[in-house]
């Protein structure tokens, strides 16, 4: 894990609480009302263990972006993280979607493609696309996006934003 404490840039981007609460909301309400029926309640309460764990997936689900001497640090969690060495870093843009995927990029889910790795928060459209040196890219979710390619420009002098960004 990487301490945000030395960052030169960090943002944890979490879905809406409004989204959890209310899954949440609905879950207990369900399980109230399935033991107002006492007789079925047992054999119908797997029924709830699905909304129940979407909630706890909404809980614990955020986008961190964290900027150090060391590398580039992004983590959707619960998963594991993937540290860029600052060193494989070879231009940058910021970008406000991906023009050539098709279609605009929503959900919390990390998606490889061919051309990039896409950390997606939710519903936010802006971000920053970055080259690395195997001609594949990596395009992260931001709404600062501006200030991280700045922390950028401070943490690698010798590239400019824009120099062998990616073009997808």
């Amino acid at each position: 894990m990487v301490a945000p404490q030395d960052a030169l840039f960090h943002q944890v981007q979490k879905p809406s609480p409004w989204i959890s609460r209310g899954l949440l909301f609905n879950f207990i309400l369900l399980v109230g009302l399935l033991f107002q029926f006492r007789e079925e309640a047992g054999s119908r309460l797997w029924l709830l263990l699905p909304l129940g764990l979407a909630a706890l997936w909404l809980q614990s689900l955020r986008l961190e972006v964290i900027l150090q001497r060391e590398g580039l640090w992004v983590r959707m969690a619960p998963f594991s993280g993937r540290l860029i060495p600052l060193h494989q870093i070879r231009g940058w843009r910021t970008q406000d979607f991906l023009p050539r995927s098709g279609s605009r990029v929503r959900g919390w889910a990390v998606r490889k493609g061919a051309k990039a790795r896409i950390y997606p928060a939710g519903s936010v459209q802006e971000g920053i696309a970055m080259g690395l040196p195997d001609g594949k890219g990596v395009w992260v979710s931001t709404r600062r996006g501006r200030e991280l390619a700045s922390a950028l420009s401070q943490a690698i002098p010798k590239h400019s934003e824009g120099g062998n960004a990616p073009n997808f």
